[in-house]
């Protein structure tokens, strides 16, 4: 029967960096009398990332009865748990799991950045040099270690536990975005959807983890994206106003009620999406910039297709019309 148990990594008996196989001994955050040794822990097996000593684990999986290692966890899954409150940061920073700052240092930290601490470090750090009583040369022996061996875990456990993306998954976003992960999905969620992490519904899902409501700039910009980068994936580089503006519409599951509209005027402003007008007419084309970029001379040759092909500019296209493009 698969369950969850969380605990402190009390110490780590095997560590395989190849195949992430793993023997870890935790303290367990309730009681298993079944399965914990004459000091208190139980052991976890299985294929995780590494962690260290005195950080917080939730792990999913079986018990099983070994019968030469007696009871033990075997974890399908690991994730590690980032300290919320003031007194777990602080016994967080002040433990082995973080090196080169000490309990002393970690109190300052606290006091000055309270819950927003892991925050502050994982996204400004140069922050920390403005501590009265902190040394320079103590918080770049830190800083390093942090950079080193915690933003990665801290912002794959962020994507696994708060918006419930798969550990798989999450290291593939990571990979893309590196230490600007977090920034980007907080404040743009869609991309996710435009890189093709997810579908647009999924990313619709964490949007509104994050908060973001029905007619948010975000969620309104982020639908039309996706609209425009579906075209692309199409094959057409251009798309009609109507259709993109449709397309979104579709995503969204609404009415095009004329915010969509707006939206779509910020994203021309800020040139993340471009616009023409061909041979005059008023209907109006957008392609993604980021797509413009890519296709280069290719796009060129299309526009004069269209150019010279009048039936094509007038009026809206049709569906048909623009696969045949």
């Amino acid at each position: 029967m698969t369950e969850k148990i969380s605990g402190v990594v009390d110490r780590i008996p095997h560590h395989n960096e190849d195949t992430g196989w793993s023997i870890i001994r935790i303290l367990p955050a309730e009681d298993y009398p079944h399965a914990q040794d004459y000091d208190g822990t139980v052991t976890v097996v299985g294929l995780m990332p590494p962690f260290r000593e005195g950080e917080s684990v939730q792990f999913t999986g079986e018990w099983s009865n070994s019968r030469r290692y007696g009871m033990q966890f075997e974890a399908s899954a690991a994730i590690l748990r980032l300290p919320k409150t003031e007194k777990e940061i602080l016994d967080y920073l002040g433990s082995r799991a973080v090196k080169g700052i000490g309990p002393d240092g970690a109190t300052l930290i606290v006091d000055r950045f309270g819950e927003a601490t892991i925050e502050i470090l994982d996204e400004e750090p140069d922050q920390l040099y403005e501590i009265p009583g902190l040394k320079p040369a103590v918080l770049d022996l830190f800083l390093k270690d942090w950079f080193e061996n915690h933003v990665q875990r801290h912002t794959l456990s962020y994507l696994q536990e708060e918006l419930g993306i798969s550990g798989r998954l999450a290291r593939r976003i990571y990979s893309k975005y590196g230490v600007d992960t977090r920034r980007i999905v907080r404040t743009k969620p869609y991309q996710l959807a435009v890189d093709k992490f997810v579908s647009f519904k999924k990313a619709d899902s964490i949007a509104r983890k994050l908060g973001v409501l029905d007619h948010h700039r975000v969620r309104l910009q982020g639908s039309l994206l996706q609209a425009m980068h579906d075209f692309a994936s199409d094959g057409h580089t251009f798309a009609p106003r109507a259709g993109a503006l449709a397309r979104a519409a579709k995503f969204l599951r609404c009415e095009n009620d004329g915010k969509l509209e707006a939206a779509l005027g910020e994203l021309l402003n800020s040139e993340q999406l471009g616009e023409e007008r061909l041979d005059g007419k008023t209907e109006q084309s957008r392609f993604a910039q980021s797509i413009f970029r890519a296709i280069g001379r290719r796009r060129m040759l299309w526009r004069k297709r269209w150019l010279l092909s009048p039936p094509y500019l007038a009026g809206s296209l049709s569906e048909r019309t623009m696969k045949t493009c």
